[in-house]
């Protein structure tokens, strides 16, 4: 719950300060995670 916590918080800091957000690892576990609350709060996803 805390790790989540800490996910949140960073997604409201990178959401307000930074266009781009690079997630490693997205494919399975807490990459995964983070990757889909990201998108859940409108950013979009770009693959390279």
């Amino acid at each position: 719950m805390l790790l989540l916590k800490i996910i949140l918080n960073l997604l409201l800091i990178y959401k307000s300060m930074a266009p781009t957000v690079l997630i490693t690892g997205a494919s399975e576990g807490i990459g995964k995670a983070t990757a889909l609350l990201f998108s859940r709060q409108g950013l979009k996803n770009q693959d390279n």
